[in-house]
């Protein structure tokens, strides 16, 4: 909005200079008219049903609202013959440069620009455009966030498969999303419902005045009715003329009163067609609470589909390590059987090398007796030669010491018979003298 010199007593004669007397007198307000009011109520409406066609969801409240508001707008805003909204003078009066002195109607203000000069019942008119494109404006904001809330990117698609715990927060983010977006669509609904209920605050049909309009035709009736009496006794032409005009005047006041019920139509039209925003906000709410909520089972549905799943996988990998656990069993019981059997070839293997230890110890005894018995021999033996070789020297004579020895011939020794050889007695030793031995 800004301010703009509008159309003031003079201006076209006198244009707008730097002198101080040729000011304006007043300045208006340039702002939204009632034509422009409801191409955006249009737009929005068109945007509302796109927004809701491409998600998917039901245009049929905003195709009723659509219809109800371009019958209400054509009703409010038609003309005389048609009940459109109007203005009496005596509510003109003081509404500058107003576009009619009997009757101003709302149809003939539709691009005026400036609140100040308009009339009352187009005031309330634009007042009440403007809360409803206000309350539709509420409708987009909630639809935008809807739009934004279902289009977060899904990120269990650049997470890892099995990657339970991301999967876990993203669903539970989803759903904590789409519950503070309920929170907000609260607030948004309260404020369309606000906006609707100002607009009607400023809907107060004409009141019909039955008391005052009954008093008055019955008056009126009475003294027709007397001049009537008066006329058929008088018979004079000033007694007619005064009938004719009472009865005119009766005229006058029902034909007003019908045409105030037409003007209280036009105005119970408004209030259809708010009763019909009512019910479209009533509508909706249901709608994208139904979609919250269908949301947020979703991801409930998911996250238990999730847990299921990995449950059952926790199964499989339960049952996998319990089958591997009883083939480990059964080895393990094989071993063991195993291990049984070797230790019972191990025992049978340690008795017999127990008794063969028993025969060696018995053999190294046989051996060591042996060998003592050898030892025993070769001393035996070795006394026996020791006796053989004195012997075989004692049969030698040999001269003595300092005594010469004798060139004859040597006397031979006499041997031993050979009954004595075969004694042992042979081979004993004897006592041989040192002059022997020497």
């Amino acid at each position: 909005m800004h301010h703009e010199y509008l159309n003031y007593p003079g201006y076209s004669h006198f244009p707008m200079v730097i002198d101080r007397m040729d000011i304006p007198m007043r300045v208006y307000e340039r702002g939204a008219s009632i034509a422009q009011k409801r191409d955006e109520i249009v737009a929005q409406l068109a945007q509302i049903r796109n927004a809701q066609q491409a998600r998917g969801g039901s245009t049929y409240s905003v195709d009723n609202l659509s219809a109800a508001f371009e019958k209400s707008y054509s009703k409010a805003t038609a003309g005389y013959w048609r009940g459109g909204l109007r203005d009496p003078f005596w509510r003109c009066l003081l509404v500058p440069d107003s576009p009619g002195f009997i009757c101003s109607m709302v149809a003939e203000q539709l691009n005026e620009a400036c609140e100040e000069r308009l009339t009352p019942s187009a005031k309330r008119f634009l007042k009440i455009l403007t809360c409803l494109n206000e309350a539709l404006s509420h409708q987009r904001e909630m639809l935008r966030g809807y739009e934004s809330l279902l289009a977060q990117p899904d990120a269990r698609r650049e997470s890892a498969p099995d990657d339970v715990d991301a999967d876990w927060r993203m669903l539970d983010d989803r759903k904590r999303g789409h519950m503070l977006f309920r929170a907000e669509t609260a607030s948004l609904i309260e404020d369309m419902r606000r906006a609707v209920d100002e607009a009607r605050s400023n809907v107060r049909p004409e009141k019909k005045h039955h008391g005052k309009r009954e008093a008055i035709n019955g008056g009126l009736y009475t003294i027709a009715a007397i001049a009537s009496g008066i006329a058929l006794l008088v018979s004079t032409w000033a007694v007619a003329i005064i009938g004719f005009c009472i009865t005119m005047m009766i005229r006058c006041v029902s034909l007003g009163s019908i045409r105030g019920f037409d003007r209280e139509k036009g105005w119970k039209a408004v209030e259809g067609l708010l009763d019909q925003t009512k019910d479209f906000i009533n509508r909706e709410e249901n709608a994208m609470y139904l979609s919250l909520s269908q949301g947020i089972s979703m991801a409930q549905a998911d996250q238990d589909r999730l847990v299921w799943t990995q449950l059952r996988k926790n199964w499989n990998a339960v049952n996998q390590i319990s089958e591997r656990l009883e083939k480990n069993t059964e080895r393990l019981q094989s071993n063991t059987e195993r291990l049984q059997s070797n230790s019972e070839r191990l025992q049978s293997n340690s008795e017999r090398l127990q008794t063969t230890c028993d025969a060696v110890r018995e053999l190294k005894q046989d051996i060591g007796s042996l060998d003592q018995t050898t030892k025993s021999l070769r001393d035996d033996f070795n006394k026996l030669r020791n006796t053989i070789l004195f012997d075989t020297s004692s049969r030698k004579p040999s001269a003595p010491e300092g005594r010469p020895v004798s060139c004859g011939a040597e006397d031979d020794v006499p041997r031993v018979s050979m009954a004595r050889a075969t004694s042992l007695d042979t081979f004993r030793s004897s006592p041989v003298s040192p002059q022997q031995r020497a």
